[in-house]
């Protein structure tokens, strides 16, 4: 998904906020206009952040899911287990309980993929293999590897993120042509769709879409599957 982050012109002062504020330099300056060089972006969301216009916007998937959802495609959801910072004092069933009155089919903690993850670091480790092993969870920091510094590839460990794994993981559940749907704190997930994951949506694009549908906390689903009810 190239088109992670937006820029709204419009609403776009040429301030260079977001150009100081960036890191990696992926950001240029046009006819008065900023520009994201998406060869150069890792998605950190830095920009968005420092943005006090509001003239970047993450862009969401959200059409896409509930289009998918009206074509009666079952999609099921991997949520990071960091949940409760954004919903405070919601579990994860209550939490799944909202989801599927939103159309999704089933609920599960990422949480399960990152087990699986973690047994293959320590499998990675033990046997020796590599001299050095630089950790492959974090997107943001696989593509800044890829995209600034190649001669390092040799060293990022070949393990898949917690959301892919989870997503493999869910596929062999329910079937390889599952709709697995990431739900996250992260901006940087979604540069992982059509790679496991049909889709991705932030925490406040949940948030928002559940404020407008008018769905709250009140009930409980307990077939939502996380670390501690397996």
């Amino acid at each position: 998904m190239d088109n992670i982050i937006e820029v709204r012109e419009a609403d776009c002062r040429s301030c260079y906020r977001c150009i100081r504020h960036c890191a990696l330099k992926a950001i240029s300056c046009r006819d008065d206009r900023t520009r994201i060089i998406r060869e150069e972006c890792i998605y950190c969301g830095r920009c968005v952040l420092e943005c006090g216009r509001g003239a970047r916007v993450v862009t969401s998937d959200r059409p896409m899911i509930e289009e998918a959802l009206r074509r009666g495609e079952k999609l099921y959801v991997s949520v990071a287990p960091s949940f409760p910072a954004a919903f405070n004092g919601i579990n994860l069933f209550q939490l799944s309980a909202a989801l599927k009155k939103l159309g999704f089919t089933a609920v599960e903690e990422t949480a399960i993929g990152a087990e699986q993850v973690t047994r293959a670091y320590e499998e990675l480790i033990a046997s020796r293999s590599m001299p050095n092993i630089i950790t492959s969870s974090c997107v943001a920091l696989n593509l800044l590897v890829q995209k600034r510094f190649p001669e390092l590839l040799p060293q990022l460990a070949p393990v898949l993120t917690p959301a892919l794994t989870h997503a493999k993981m869910m596929h062999a559940v329910y079937g390889s042509r599952a709709r697995v749907v990431h739900i996250g704190p992260c901006i940087a997930k979604k540069a992982e769709t059509g790679k496991g994951i049909f889709a991705a949506l932030t925490f406040l694009q949940l948030r928002e879409w559940l404020d407008e549908r008018g769905i709250d906390f009140g009930e409980e689903d307990r077939t939502a599957r996380g670390m501690r009810n397996r």
